[in-house]
């Protein structure tokens, strides 16, 4: 987790992967996060490139599996979620997975109704996910991870039960009963990956 916690509404819960970032390696992760989500925007902004296959040295579109992807993702704690703004932009911020980590195409964040995203996705919900695995400890990038895919808004409180975790109260502090939660679905169509000199594109 950053050295300094975002504003509650800035974080989800209970997507793909497990806590476990610490704020060390999301300081290191930096640069390589901002290079996820330029290819995240790139194609929210250029939808004719959506569905050219990805290849390399002739590689099949995939060597990776959607079970493959949900193993990299326990170990990222964070993604930017990427949503397009009313003036056009691609607006981005920080959302936190705490906890789903048996990935299959859906990825869960909980948020207050009353937020910029929130707006966005109920005007438009195409929206990107960008996830960048920590370095090792000699230095070699991790997984790059760009999700695209659709978001709904739930506001049934079983669903939130479902997704719920304990941690999630230091910003919800009534955990389910707190006035204005949402559960954000994100569910993805298209997942790129690039993984040192491997790259691919699975859709879910």
């Amino acid at each position: 987790m950053e050295p300094s916690p975002p504003l509650p509404h800035s974080l989800g819960a209970r997507g793909p992967c497990q806590p476990g970032a610490t704020g060390m390696a999301n300081i290191v992760v930096f640069p390589f996060l901002i290079m996820a989500i330029e290819a995240a925007v790139e194609r929210l902004t250029c939808p004719a490139r959506l569905t050219l296959p990805t290849s390399r040295k002739g590689l099949p579109m995939s060597s990776l599996t959607l079970c493959d992807i949900a193993k990299k993702l326990k170990k990222i704690d964070f993604c930017m979620m990427a949503t397009r703004a009313s003036s056009g932009a691609i607006a981005n911020r920080p959302m936190s997975n705490n906890g789903d980590v048996e990935y299959d195409g859906d990825s869960w964040f909980f948020s207050f109704e009353e937020t910029h995203k929130v707006s966005e996705i109920i005007r438009d919900p195409q929206v990107a996910l960008a996830f960048a695995e920590p370095p090792s400890l000699l230095g070699k990038p991790g997984i790059f991870i760009s999700i695209e895919g659709a978001a709904t808004l739930i506001r049934d409180k079983a669903q939130f039960q479902e997704h719920w975790v304990a941690d999630l109260e230091r910003w919800f502090a009534q955990g389910v009963e707190t006035p204005g939660l949402v559960l954000i679905k994100v569910h993805g169509d298209r997942i790129q990956y690039w993984d040192g000199e491997d790259n691919g594109v699975i859709h879910v």
